[in-house]
């Protein structure tokens, strides 16, 4: 595994991480959106499941090379499980095609299906902070 230890970023890892927030971001702002922590729009709610199909798409190419620097939280499971990696990302492409965004009500029911993904997926391939 290629550690860099003279540089505060690898690019490659950079972009994973901004990825991964990113989707974060989103993620909230939905969840917010399905309670009653935010004004549900549903416009805003269909971009949003279209960006969480696009990163979950991602998520082999993101995490393609076998990149570290001291700022990554992934596991060498990643790579060392490439099989088991793709099977979580195609469960969360399903459960980000499967959110449904047209009502509060809607979102409610369908969003605990990508969280679960996302939970999933770190619990096996993400170290603790």
């Amino acid at each position: 595994m290629a550690v860099s230890q003279d540089t505060a970023w690898d690019g490659h890892v950079l972009r994973r991480v901004a990825a991964m927030n990113d989707a974060r971001v989103v993620m909230g702002r939905l969840h917010d959106m399905a309670g009653t922590n935010a004004i549900f729009h549903r416009d805003r709610a269909r971009l949003d499941r279209k960006a969480l199909i696009k990163f979950s798409k991602s998520l082999p190419r993101l995490f393609r090379k076998e990149r570290m620097d001291l700022h990554s939280r992934a596991k060498p499971g990643v790579w060392e499980n490439r099989k088991m990696f793709r099977v979580r990302a195609r469960i969360a492409l399903a459960a980000a095609r499967g959110i449904n965004p047209r009502s509060p009500e809607t979102l409610r029911a369908t969003l605990p299906d990508m969280l679960q993904a996302c939970l999933d997926c770190h619990k096996q391939f993400r170290a603790p902070p």
